[in-house]
């Protein structure tokens, strides 16, 4: 099988922000984190990600840098080209 080229880009936010448990509240007090404050915010820029069979992919990045988006969007991206695509999260454990 030849390699596939995955283009993939990566932003989150916008819409409404999600009612925050008081819990979540008070850590982003702690924090200075205004939770009424929701944008959208470009993890990273469109870019293409050549695979083959094989190759080994590792993902890393400190907390929240978009390591899952960029994870779903390889998969989406590798899906849309034919390649099968295993996803643990669909695996039900014993």
């Amino acid at each position: 099988m030849e390699p596939v080229v995955v283009r993939v880009a990566g932003r989150v936010g916008g819409g409404m922000p999600a009612a925050a448990s008081p819990r979540v509240a008070a850590v982003a007090g702690m924090f200075g984190i205004a939770l009424q404050q929701r944008q959208d915010r470009i993890l990273f820029e469109p870019l293409d990600i050549p695979l083959a069979p094989g190759d080994v992919v590792l993902i890393t990045g400190a907390s929240g840098a978009g390591k899952s988006t960029l994870l779903r969007a390889l998969a989406t991206g590798l899906r849309a080209a034919g390649v099968p695509v295993m996803d643990l999260a669909r695996i039900p454990l014993p």
